[in-house]
């Protein structure tokens, strides 16, 4: 995922951007991980990776075959 436009205009003096995913091929039950669920610092970061939870604080979707997947980060 993206930084939004305020963080990339703060970091990188540019604007945030879309990103777009065409589902070819998907199993049942499969997601798609698109960033993380809100704000995470980076303990808490390193917290869920060393537990092995890190899908608790990351956004999932579940996706199909032949599906368009859009994000916008503005």
């Amino acid at each position: 995922m993206h930084p939004n436009d305020d963080l990339s205009k703060e970091r990188h003096d540019s604007y945030g951007k879309t990103e777009m995913w065409y589902v070819m091929q998907a199993d049942d039950e499969s997601n798609i991980i698109i960033g993380f669920k809100e704000d995470s610092n980076e303990e808490e970061y390193l917290h869920h990776l060393k537990n092995k939870s890190l899908l608790e604080i990351l956004n999932s979707d579940k996706v199909k075959k032949r599906r368009c997947v859009f994000y916008s980060t503005r």
